[in-house]
C-alpha cells in the first residue's frame, strides 16, 4: 500500500513538473495560459510500468457551448462528450507497451448541473430559459473539462508512440500542445488533425 501510495504522489509530482515546463515553453506563444477555443493541452508521463495520460479542454471544444447545460439538447450533447471520453480506446492506440487501462477519471462541470426547472414550453417559460442560459454564458465563459486515464504497461520501455484520435471525434479541438516525460526523455509537441503521433522514442 504504502509503495503505491508512493508511486501516485510521484506522479503526481511529475505532472506538476510537466505544468510548469509546458507553461515555460509555451510562454512565447500568445495563446497559451489562455483559455482559446480550438486548444487544448495533453500531459503524458511514464514511471516504471505505468503510464498517466491527462487532457485539458476548454468545454467549447468538445460541447459547442460552455455554460452550464439546462435545455434538453444541451444535456444530451453534454452526455455524448462524456460517454466518448469514456472509449479511451477510441481516444488513443499505442504502438508497443502492451498497456491496459487501470482508471479513468472524466470531469465535466457541465454534468454537475441539477436541473430544478419542470418542462414547460409556454413562451414566458422559454423566454426565461434563454435568459438564464444566457447568464450562465457569462458566468461560466471558462470551463474546462478534464480527462484522466491510468494504464499499466508489461512493457513500458517498448512503448514506442501513442497515436491521438481526439480530432477525427471533436470537430473544435484543432490543435494540442503535449508534454510528455518517460525516465529517460522528456519531450512536448503540437498535435493537429494531420500530425497526431507523440514519438516517445
Amino acid at each position: 500500500m504504502k509503495i503505491h501510495i508512493n508511486k501516485v504522489m510521484l506522479l503526481a509530482f511529475i505532472f506538476s513538473i510537466l505544468l510548469i515546463n509546458a507553461k515555460y515553453l509555451y510562454a512565447q506563444d500568445n495563446h497559451f495560459g489562455t483559455h482559446v477555443h480550438g486548444l487544448s493541452e495533453l500531459m503524458i508521463a511514464i514511471d516504471g510500468q505505468t503510464l498517466e495520460i491527462h487532457l485539458e479542454s476548454p468545454a467549447f471544444n468538445l460541447t459547442a457551448f460552455e455554460y452550464k447545460a439546462v435545455t434538453e439538447q444541451e444535456l444530451a450533447i453534454v452526455k455524448k462528450v462524456a460517454f466518448q471520453l469514456e472509449k479511451h480506446d477510441e481516444l488513443f492506440s499505442f504502438s508497443g507497451g502492451s498497456c491496459t487501462l487501470i482508471t479513468k477519471e472524466i470531469d465535466i462541470p457541465s454534468l454537475n448541473t441539477k436541473s430544478k426547472h419542470k418542462h414547460d414550453h409556454s413562451k414566458n417559460a422559454y423566454n426565461a430559459q434563454h435568459s438564464q442560459n444566457t447568464k450562465h454564458n457569462k458566468l461560466d465563459s471558462h470551463t474546462e473539462i478534464n480527462a484522466s486515464y491510468r494504464y499499466h504497461c508489461d512493457n513500458a520501455s517498448e512503448l514506442l508512440s501513442i497515436t491521438v484520435e481526439l480530432f477525427g471525434l471533436f470537430q473544435g479541438i484543432q490543435q494540442i500542445h503535449t508534454q510528455w516525460i518517460t525516465e529517460k526523455r522528456q519531450g512536448a509537441v503540437i498535435l493537429n488533425a494531420d500530425k497526431n503521433i507523440i514519438h516517445l522514442r
